[in-house]
């Protein structure tokens, strides 16, 4: 009667929220009802005026003189009184229900929660402490030897019997208490029969095995009769409990199995006869967490091979069938609990099971088979639903999908190695292409954590064969050839149908781009689809060096300088990429964001070639110099290296012309420029120096290329009025300066000393004389900060 209450009460509230709405809408439509009417009303004034007035102004003798002057048009006096709508009757009769019943309903919503707490949360609070004192009436009388062990019991189970009876005769008036009364009788009786056999001995295992059960049914046929759920789930939980509270350790699993899937039958019937969800979902958690523990302890050794697997598959058929008869007869829709319930309960069937028959038959085609097998399963009934032809499509879009999982799942089992990761990527590929192709986000979800596990298996892959990730070391290690091997192939498949993916979500309907799925498919999987194409090739022309380093021999003059080769070969192949990168997405792609992105990844690349790409190439040509190589190998890479971060440059330029940047923006990257440029420029000097035999002789030199550059700078930022570039010559000189005095002067001889100091102070005239000079366009007429390149 309380739910019924309850739900009396929220459609009076609904009603009385609609009536509000509607009486709103109305005074709304009167509003736009008198606002016409002034309309219509001016409209007509303005006919009716204008012929008139034209003949007054023929007819009147001073038509002459108000020609003359500038005439003003006479103000519209609207005489007539605009028009009120008359309310419907309908909706003065809906305004006087409203307010008569509107004191009523408000009453019965500050009512809800003090009727909650009266008539439903007090009542449970006062049976568990009731149960509660129950027992420590109990355990004082039995600390206190009051009295005997049998009339404990006895006493027990009146106690059980009084609420029980209580119960009974309050039913008819007072159905949800009465039912609390009951479940809380139950409790007793179960717990008191459990303590007579297990505390006492007072009666054998089998008396309280069979009284147990027959409260349980008792419980269950208590609960239809009720009409309530949670006389229903203590039944439930208590039959769960009772092979446990009462086991002697005598190890009968085939009993506790045959009793386990008697019950989580009779529970999924009268969960799904009652519409009561909870149960077989209670029933799916509990049943399933017993296999796991009887697994994971290793006691399937007590019962036999083919029982054991009996039983796993009775448990999974029994909620799969539960599941399908709620979409069959019940037509439920497919939602995200279901999803996970039928996802679980073939996860747990398959999980279990494989590690089952892998522990007592691990022969490879066994595991194989096994897993065939639950594909097939799943193919049957997804069939069978398909001609059934439900309402709910997805049901059998999803039960295909778990058949194509486990096929997936087979082959790598078979054939292990790289066709996990393949198999993982196709498998959430087709998940994704059902998703586009019915507009269903449900597969989505699904597809998420199928193509993370795929890349957590492709980065394994990668770790096996590569020593520096992990993998094995030694010549055999390096039988492979690079860039034509599986695991070359494998992982570009695996990028190109994640590359696939992110270009069919990127056109897909507005409404499939919402949530986690938007972040994950629209913004993360796009990176990392670039991220599994980069790595492949770093990774494959890593390999081959190694493998040439490994031919030479570790610790040789050839293999060091194949190890600097190598680096600076990856800083090239990194400098070619995020240019491709960048120009792509600023033609192609069109992302914002991910130009941003690209950008600091070309700045950070740019870094790399000029503290890693130009030192190896410094240090390389130092070991051919010192060794009397010839320089031909040293000059194509150095020379490669500069092409890749001119061309790095060109990319980033063109880029931020389709996606222009802010003022910071320009001049951050305007300022980093010059920093490349002018590192790169030392290098060179350092290089043909090195080359010609003066290694250790040009700090003179670097000081002057860094005055100079100090007032190209200068030059470059007074003529095209670039405040940072004046601000940046100004710094470099200071550095130039110090440098000179603290770091340059201590070991230059005197000739050195007077020409460094006499071409700096130089360049420092130059400066002051360009600053002086044009000083009045630079400090007084405004300077312009546009965004430009510089």
């Amino acid at each position: 009667m309380a739910d019924v209450e309850k739900q009396l009460d929220n459609l009076q509230q609904q009603i009385h929220a609609y009536k509000q709405r509607q009486i709103q809408m109305f005074k709304e439509l009167q509003d736009m009802e008198r606002d016409l009417a002034l309309l219509k009303a001016q409209a007509t004034g303005e006919a009716q005026s204008s012929p008139l007035s034209s003949i007054a102004a023929q007819s009147s003798p001073l038509s002459g003189i108000a020609s003359i002057n500038e005439r003003q048009p006479a103000p519209l006096i609207v005489t007539q009184a605009p028009i009120e709508p008359q309310p419907i009757p309908y909706i003065k009769q809906a305004q006087q229900n409203v307010r008569s019943q509107s004191p009523q309903v408000k009453a019965k919503a500050s009512r809800g929660l003090e009727d909650f707490i009266g008539t439903n949360l007090i009542s449970k609070i006062g049976i568990l402490i009731t149960i509660i004192g129950v027992f420590i009436g109990a355990k004082y009388a039995i600390d206190n030897e009051l009295i005997s062990a049998s009339m404990r019991i006895v006493i027990g189970y009146v106690a059980g019997a009084a609420l029980i009876g209580t119960a009974l005769k309050l039913k008819d008036k007072y159905n949800y208490f009465s039912s609390v009364l009951m479940g809380g009788g139950v409790a007793i009786v179960y717990f008191i029969t459990y303590i007579a056999f297990s505390f006492y001995q007072l009666m054998p295992q089998s008396v309280a095995f069979a009284g147990m059960l027959v409260t349980t049914i008792a419980t269950v046929l208590i609960a239809l009769w009720y009409n309530q759920k949670i006389i229903a789930i203590i039944g439930q939980v208590g039959a769960y409990a009772i092979p446990f509270l009462l086991s002697d350790g005598s190890g009968k699993v085939f009993v506790l199995f045959s009793y386990i899937s008697i019950i989580n039958v009779g529970l999924v019937v009268l969960s799904f006869a009652k519409d009561w969800k909870i149960l077989y979902r209670i029933g799916f958690s509990i049943s399933w967490l017993i296999y796991a523990v009887w697994i994971a302890a290793n006691n399937f050794t007590t019962i036999s091979f083919a029982a054991s697997l009996i039983f796993l598959a009775i448990n999974f058929i029994t909620f799969y069938a539960m599941f399908l008869s709620y979409k069959v007869f019940r037509r439920d829709v497919f939602n995200l609990p279901e999803v996970l319930i039928l996802l679980l309960n073939a996860l747990f069937f398959f999980f279990l099971g494989f590690y089952f028959i892998s522990a007592n038959n691990p022969a490879v085609h066994t595991l194989t088979w096994f897993t065939l097998a639950n594909a097939l399963i799943h193919a049957v009934v997804g069939y069978v639903v398909y001609r059934i032809r439900l309402f709910d499509a997805s049901v059998v879009q999803f039960v295909v999908a778990l058949a194509l999982l486990f096929i997936t799942i087979a082959i790598p089992i078979e054939l292990d190695g790289n066709w996990v990761t393949l198999l993982w990527t196709i498998e959430g590929t087709l998940l994704c292409m059902v998703a586009y192709k019915y507009n269903r986000s449900l597969y989505l979800q699904i597809a998420m954590p199928v193509l993370v596990i795929a890349v957590l298996s492709l980065v394994q892959d990668w770790s096996e064969p590569y020593q520096y990730l992990g993998g094995s070391k030694g010549l055999g290690a390096f039988s492979a050839v690079p860039f034509s091997n599986l695991n070359f192939w494998t992982s570009m498949v695996v990028a190109v149908l994640f590359g696939w993916i992110s270009y069919k979500h990127a056109l897909v309907k507005p409404e499939m781009k919402e949530g986690y799925t938007s972040l994950f498919f629209q913004k993360l999987l796009p990176l990392v689809f670039l991220a599994m194409v980069y790595f492949n090739f770093f990774l494959q022309i890593h390999y081959a060096f190694d493998k040439a380093i490994a031919a030479e021999g570790m610790g040789s003059i050839s293999a060091m300088n194949i190890v600097f080769i190598n680096n600076i070969t990856l800083t090239i192949y990194t400098a070619v990429f995020v240019s491709i990168v960048l120009v792509v997405n600023a033609r192609m792609v069109k992302r914002f964001e991910l130009h941003y992105l690209f950008l600091v990844f070309a700045m950070l690349t740019s870094a790399v070639v000029l503290l890693s790409g130009l030192y190896h190439v410094g240090r390389l040509r130092e070991n051919y110099l010192d060794q009397h190589h010839p320089l031909n190998t040293m000059f194509l890479l150095r020379y490669a290296l500069i092409a890749g971060l001119i061309v790095l440059w060109m990319s980033a330029v063109y880029a931020t012309r389709k996606f222009p940047l802010s003022g910071v923006g320009v001049r951050a990257l305007s300022i980093v420029f010059n920093i490349t440029l002018l590192a790169v420029l030392c290098s060179e000097f350092i290089h043909w120096m090195d080359i010609a035999g003066y290694s250790n002789q040009y700090k003179l030199g670097l000081t002057i290329i860094w005055g100079m550059y100090a007032l190209s700078m200068l030059v470059a930022g007074i003529g095209r009025k670039k405040k940072h570039l004046r601000l940046g010559a100004m710094v470099l000189f200071g550095a130039t300066i110090l440098k000179l005095f603290i770091y340059d002067l201590a070991s230059l001889s005197t000739i050195s000393k007077t020409i460094v100091l006499v071409i700096l102070g130089v360049l420092l005239l130059i400066s002051s004389f360009l600053y002086n000079k044009y000083k009045e366009l630079l400090f007084d007429a405004p300077l312009s900060e546009e965004p430009a390149e510089g």
